[in-house]
């Protein structure tokens, strides 16, 4: 066999294998058409708010609005007993729960026993009966309470926590 022969094989055989490749793709087309169509959104399963003024499952959201004309929102439930006081948005929750969190502007809390306490608000006052963990998200917000001290985490300005007197 010569020289020239020799390369005249890889080159032949390169040539087939690029012939079969495309043969290959050539099977495999893009189509459009009914059953092509781009998938539709489905309705996902939305998680229930959770309700106000209620220790479901450990957790208790009190909203005391968005200012001391606001009405406070609570609902009672088999777990905790929430009433509101005239004049002043005022939610006294006689209940225990691991973790209550309060949101809104101005109003007063009154809670028993809880595990963490989260303060989100400007100007609300929580008196709570024994608490472990505080925790403040807003600012110019009061929280008093009875037992230990509890550790405090104050990412606002000008709150104070401090023992009932």
């Amino acid at each position: 066999m010569t020289a020239r022969a020799a390369r005249r094989r890889p080159a032949a055989a390169t040539l087939a294998l690029a012939v079969t490749g495309l043969a290959v793709l050539a099977g495999c087309t893009a189509t459009t058409g009914p059953d092509d169509a781009a998938p539709s959104p489905t309705d996902t399963p939305r998680a229930a708010a959770a309700e106000t003024g209620t220790c479901t499952d450990g957790f208790m959201l009190v909203d005391t609005g968005t200012g001391p004309d606001a009405a406070l929102e609570t609902d009672s439930g088999p777990e905790a007993e929430a009433t509101i006081e005239a004049d002043s948005p005022v939610a006294v929750v006689d209940s225990d729960c691991d973790l209550v969190s309060v949101v809104g502007s101005g109003g007063t809390v009154e809670l028993g026993t809880v595990g963490t306490l989260v303060v989100e608000g400007t100007g609300v006052t929580v008196s709570v009966d024994q608490v472990t963990t505080v925790r403040l998200a807003g600012d110019d917000d009061v929280v008093t309470h009875g037992g230990a001290a509890p550790t405090v985490e104050d990412a606002g300005e000008r709150n104070t926590v401090a023992p009932a007197a």
